[in-house]
Formats: structure tokens, C-alpha cells, sequence
């Protein structure tokens, strides 16, 4: 048992050593001074997670050590640490458990054995030279390892100091509010892309790591850009129209639609149709038109820099039914039991003409049949 102990020690700290990792922290400047979440996606890989802006991404191989980092029970807070971090874990039984810390030659810098109560226990691990060390943390019941990068500079005793026990039903609420290191597979020349959110700002960076990195997003914007739809459909108190946004200027959209009037250059102040907040194509339908009017019409799209605009369309509602203008030609070509007629339509009176002809009878005024 003691060879295999070893031997998995071997391995774990051979891991460090040999895989490439990155952390990247992530800050922001503009309107806001936190961020609220970063979205990462691996495009080489097609791999992608979400962390909270104050989480600390590990970009490295997976491994067997990975194994123990991915373990949401297990956590290291700040890391990489200068003086002193926080580790916290999930002890699955009240049993013996050993904390060991590896340097990367894969020297003990030290070990502390206790009797641990099941649940979250916290320790504070402090003075460990500058370096990468291997944290791992085994009993019968369940084994934990990680990884922990120091860049402590002043020379002092390393130690492990027990912080506080909860028990398993407190520690579920207390694991989710930790921050901490998140890991995610990648190897070198992986394409990546963060996407940076707060409030309704957002940035996106994509690069390609070659070290560690603070990745800063800019959460300033500027209005949208769109175009308004001409208008379709068109009748006497109806007609559609719409727009497309192309460019949501850096925040995320609020508010869509379109604004109408009869007089020039309408705002979101005259009559409006709402249609979502998103970006791309939308269509909108006017409704309660005047007949025989002439509308303009804008698009509009507003954001955290505020209400942009499309260009400017008219259309003019169609005219309230009219009767057709039409004369009726004279008769000619006159026999016995035949002759020859029609008509000229002058006027369709604003509708097209469904059906056309001549009627005609023995009385006046004849209006169909015989």
C-alpha cells in the first residue's frame, strides 16, 4: 500500500511538472468595476464553461491530477496565494485524514494527520516558498489532490493550521458561495475566446494563452446599429415594417421595435411597437392606420449608450373603398339576335378590379341577368 502511495505521489507531481498551464485572471474598466461573469470557450476544442469574474481559470492538460482539481469538493482560495491561502474540502466520513504538501521535485514540505468530522473542513496553509506545490489529502474513505501556486517572496516555516468544521447539511451552502480555481482542458496553440459580462455591458477577447495572463474588459458602448424594413402589406388602417440590428454597440439590447408618425423623423415619444431585445431581424404590425395617410417609420434599438435609430421610410395607407369610374360603350354590330358592347374603366377606386363586364335586360336600368 505504501508503494502505491508512492507511486501515485510520483505520478501527481510528475503532472505538474511536465503539463502546461496557464491561470488567467480577469478584471475591467468603463461603466462598471467588477465583473459578474466570464463565459470561456475553448474553440479548438469545442469545449466551453462559465466561472464568476472573481474565480481564477487554470488552463492546463487533463490529467490524473485533474481529476482531484475538477472535484467540486475540494477547493484553494486565492491561488495562486503570496502569503497564505485557504483550502476547503468534503470529508465523505468522520475517519483519519492525512494533509500532505509536495513541493515539485516531489520533496514532503509538510504533513499534518487528524481525526476530521464529516463535512467541510477548512485549513489555512501559509509560507510556502515561491513555486508550484501539490496539495493532497487522503483517508479511507476518499482521496483529493490539487495543485497550488505560490509566489510567496519572505522566507518563513511553512504550516497547515486547522480553520473550522461544518457540518455536511451547513457545508452544501458554503461550497457554492466559495471562489476559487476553475479548470478547463487546453493545450498549446488551443484558440480561446472570454466573454466578460457586468450589468448589461459585456467585451469579448480571443487570443491564444502562451502564459499566464489578466485579461481586462472594456465595458464601454456605444448606440446600436440598425435599418429599418420598408413597409409591406399595406392597406387602409394597416401595414408592416421592421428592422435589423447589426451591431448591438457592446451592450446588450434593452429594447426593440419600431417608432411611427405622420410627421417627420418619429421617436420612441410617438406611437411605438415593442418587439423584443435582441439583435438580427424583427417585424412589427401597425394597426388603427387613418386611411389615405402618409406614415414615416424608424427602427430603434436602445442600450446602456442609449436609443439609436434606423433610416427613415414612408408609406401612405390605402384610400377608403371607392366605387370603380367607368362608361359603358355603345352598342353596335346590331342583328336580329345579336350585338356588341363594353365598357372603359377609368378608375379602380383605390382597389383592384376583382371582376368586370356589361349586364343588360329588356327593363332600364338593368344591374344583372336577363
Amino acid at each position: 500500500m505504501k508503494k502505491l502511495y508512492i507511486l501515485m505521489i510520483a505520478v501527481l507531481i510528475s503532472n505538474i511538472a511536465n503539463a502546461q498551464t496557464y491561470l488567467i485572471n480577469f478584471t475591467c474598466t468603463g461603466a462598471v468595476s467588477i465583473v459578474d461573469s466570464v463565459k470561456v470557450e475553448n474553440l479548438t476544442q469545442g469545449i466551453k464553461t462559465t466561472l464568476l469574474g472573481s474565480d481564477i481559470l487554470n488552463l492546463g492538460s487533463l490529467s490524473v491530477l485533474d481529476k482531484g482539481i475538477n472535484d467540486k469538493q475540494l477547493k484553494v482560495y486565492p491561488n495562486p496565494m503570496e502569503g497564505e491561502a485557504e483550502i476547503s474540502f468534503f470529508a465523505k466520513q468522520t475517519a483519519n485524514a492525512n494533509i500532505s504538501i509536495f513541493n515539485i521535485t516531489g520533496a514532503k514540505v509538510i504533513q499534518i494527520s487528524e481525526k476530521l468530522n464529516r463535512g467541510i473542513n477548512k485549513y489555512k496553509i501559509s509560507c510556502l516558498r515561491q513555486g508550484i506545490y501539490l496539495i493532497y489529502i487522503n483517508s479511507d474513505e476518499y482521496t483529493y489532490a490539487t495543485k497550488l501556486l505560490s509566489q510567496n517572496t519572505i522566507t518563513c516555516v511553512p504550516k497547515i493550521e486547522y480553520l473550522s468544521g461544518l457540518n455536511a447539511k451547513e457545508s452544501v451552502i458554503r461550497l457554492k458561495s466559495t471562489n476559487a480555481t476553475v479548470n478547463m482542458a487546453f493545450n498549446n496553440g488551443d484558440l480561446m475566446r472570454f466573454t466578460g459580462y457586468a450589468n448589461n455591458y459585456y467585451f469579448v477577447i480571443s487570443l491564444i494563452p502562451t502564459t499566464n495572463l489578466n485579461i481586462t474588459f472594456d465595458f464601454t458602448s456605444s448606440i446600436a446599429s440598425l435599418t429599418t424594413k420598408n413597409a409591406t402589406n399595406i392597406d387602409t388602417t394597416t401595414a408592416k415594417s421592421g428592422g435589423n440590428i447589426s451591431n448591438d454597440g457592446g451592450a446588450l439590447i434593452t429594447e426593440r421595435g419600431i417608432c411611427y408618425n405622420t410627421s417627420l423623423n418619429p421617436t420612441i415619444s410617438n406611437l411605438k411597437i415593442i418587439c423584443g431585445n435582441d439583435t438580427g431581424t424583427y417585424i412589427a404590425n401597425m394597426i388603427n392606420l387613418t386611411p389615405n395617410t402618409t406614415y414615416y417609420v424608424r427602427a430603434y434599438a436602445i442600450n446602456n449608450s442609449g436609443t439609436a435609430y434606423g433610416n427613415q421610410i414612408n408609406f401612405t395607407t390605402n384610400n377608403v373603398g371607392q366605387l370603380a369610374s367607368l362608361t359603358t360603350t355603345s352598342a353596335s354590330n346590331i342583328t336580329a339576335t345579336s350585338a356588341s358592347t363594353g365598357g372603359n374603366i377609368t378608375s379602380n377606386g383605390g382597389y383592384p378590379v376583382t371582376s368586370r363586364g356589361v349586364c343588360y335586360n329588356k327593363n332600364q336600368n338593368p344591374t344583372g341577368g336577363f
